[in-house]
């Protein structure tokens, strides 16, 4: 099973929110809490003229001023109340690396940091739940196709076995024919590009509640939902041709196909089994001529 980790050379810029709500130190106290509780934000920045940070109100200060009663006062003197008034203020710039957040998160017990631009005006907010998200997102995501990967399966066979036990769904086993003599002729970069053209073509011949998920090295994985075995087999069959229409500017001669094993998962059937006798269709099919669709 594959693990996708978080890359630390990410930048900064690719992880913010843009556009954050932002105030300047003379206006009411009251602003920032409107903006705050009506946008479901963590913080406001306060900002001079020039819209260069200056300080930042998270959610706990907030909450420390509804509690002391100080709800519409200047945000000057909001600050000198919570004495954050002569605290540093740290901020990142939006092509530092995102290593450098995470050091400040930890080691300064930050929760929120402005992101400026190189003349050190505000273009952005990050938070440690910011990162978070996307890495949980990562975890599930292929980095090669963009497709769903081990991790994600995981997560659907759960889905599946739990939620959506009554439901029939149709199973896809797909495999690029021939990929071992493929890589070894042109090298594994030019195999890379056949495994994307692969995944794009699936991608554009199955619907958007469907699920694609690259299984192994050159093996993919298609569920289909609500579908009979006819529309289960013409889409197998446009995938099929689709793959037959890859054209490579580098290498004119290439030609790539895939064989596809097919089986239909009636209600109750865990997706495990129908994975195994999808996988059982496809090899029939490799056996037998290769580039070719078999149902069981």
């Amino acid at each position: 099973m594959k693990h996708v980790k978080l890359n630390f050379q990410e930048k900064v810029k690719d992880f913010m929110t843009k556009n954050p709500f932002a105030i300047e130190k003379g206006e009411n106290i009251k602003h920032a809490i409107d903006l705050m509780t009506s946008n479901r934000v963590g913080s406001v920045i306060i900002v001079d003229k020039d819209f260069k940070p200056i300080n930042i109100l998270t959610r706990s200060d907030i909450l420390k001023l509804i509690f002391l009663g100080y709800t519409q006062v200047k945000v000057e003197d909001a600050l000198k109340i919570l004495k954050k008034d002569k605290k540093k203020l740290y901020v990142v710039k939006e092509d530092d690396l995102i290593s450098e957040c995470l050091e400040l998160f930890i080691y300064k017990n930050i929760k929120h940091l402005p992101v400026v631009n190189k003349e050190g005006k505000l273009v952005g907010v990050i938070s440690a739940t910011d990162i978070i998200k996307k890495v949980s997102y990562l975890i599930f995501i292929d980095n090669l196709t963009g497709l769903g990967n081990r991790h994600y399966l995981e997560s659907l066979k759960a889905k599946l076995n739990r939620f959506y036990k009554n439901i029939s769904f149709g199973v896809l086993m797909i495999d690029i024919d021939n990929f071992k003599k493929l890589n070894d002729t042109y090298g594994h970069l030019f195999g890379d590009k056949v495994i994307r053209k692969v995944s794009k073509a699936i991608l554009r011949n199955i619907r958007i509640v469907d699920e694609a998920i690259r299984y192994g090295g050159e093996e993919f994985l298609v569920i289909l939902f609500k579908v009979n075995k006819e529309a289960l087999l013409k889409i197998a069959e446009k995938i099929r041709k689709d793959v037959e229409k890859i054209k490579f500017r580098s290498h004119p001669e290439v030609k790539v196909t895939v064989s596809i094993g097919a089986t239909l998962c009636k209600n109750g059937c865990e997706l495990e089994k129908c994975i195994e006798k999808a996988d059982k269709a496809l090899k029939i099919a490799k056996e037998t001529g290769k580039n070719k669709v078999v149902f069981i």
